[in-house]
């Protein structure tokens, strides 16, 4: 997922945040929850971005390395 992508979400995200807030919920007791959450969030969406750009690339060196291998007599 590219930033552009990712705008819409937290957009989302932060009008759902305000409206409950305009609603008279006590959304600033949730705050350090959100906080707690959204670290591991963050790193699962990271990792897997990550993973997505790596699949057959052909960049790494244990891909090379076992090319150079399967050509060598």
């Amino acid at each position: 997922m590219n930033h552009q992508q990712m705008i819409k979400p937290m957009l989302i995200g932060l009008a759902l945040f305000a409206a409950l807030g305009l609603a008279g919920l006590p959304v600033l007791d949730y705050v350090p929850l959100l906080l707690v959450v959204a670290c591991p969030v963050m790193m699962l969406l990271m990792m897997r971005g990550m993973a997505g750009h790596a699949e057959g690339d052909g960049r790494g060196d244990h891909t090379r390395a076992g090319r150079d291998r399967r050509d060598e007599p």
